[in-house]
């Protein structure tokens, strides 16, 4: 889509900073975690495909879904992954096409860790790949979740080769470092 941007990086790499920095400069963000869980809960129709793919026990009576089973079977099972992410894949690709038609004029960023398995490396003008150091990343993850370290090195191996399918010729990378200075890494938009 014409000047879309995405924002990508592993789980504790700083992706949600450099969009934070991005909306206080005036662009419309998009937050495909955030949206895919709102879609996720207000769609029956996902619902129940998830209790058809991940098992019952992922949606309750009341239709709530069960995050943290349904996050230890996804990283549990790669078929189960696989196919819960085609499910809500096509979903939060539908609502980015309506929510760019919305946005109009002003800047518009995806910010998604998944950047290319949900197929928005082919939605988006520019990739900013935010990085930083494996020991850096997982510090960030423990200190702000309920992980443990194996369970955000387990995240973190499940991603690794998400960020070398991204096409070369979009990506500009930014460090996140903790030490490099960030403001002067994002570019303009």
């Amino acid at each position: 889509m014409r000047g879309l941007i995405g924002v990508t990086g592993g789980i504790g790499s700083g992706k949600s900073v450099v969009c934070r920095v991005c909306a206080l400069r005036g662009a419309a963000v998009y937050d495909c975690d955030a949206r895919a869980k709102a879609i996720m809960d207000s769609s029956d129709e996902i619902k129940q495909a998830l209790r058809s793919i991940a098992g019952d026990c992922v949606v309750d009576g009341c239709g709530v879904i069960d995050r943290m089973e349904l996050a230890r079977r996804l990283f549990a099972d790669e078929q189960v992954r696989l196919a819960v992410n085609a499910l809500v894949h096509q979903a939060v690709r539908d609502d980015i096409e309506a929510w760019v038609r919305q946005v109009g004029d002003r800047p518009a960023i995806v910010e998604s860790a998944i950047m290319h398995t949900a197929g928005l490396d082919r939605l988006v003008e520019r990739i900013w790949l935010v990085e930083a150091p494996e020991s850096v990343r997982i510090a960030r993850v423990i200190s702000r979740s309920r992980l443990t370290e194996a369970q955000a090195r387990a995240r973190i191996e499940t991603q690794r080769a998400e960020f070398d399918a991204l096409p070369a010729s979009k990506v500009i990378r930014i460090c996140n470092d903790g030490l490099t200075l960030l403001l002067a890494q994002i570019p303009a938009f």
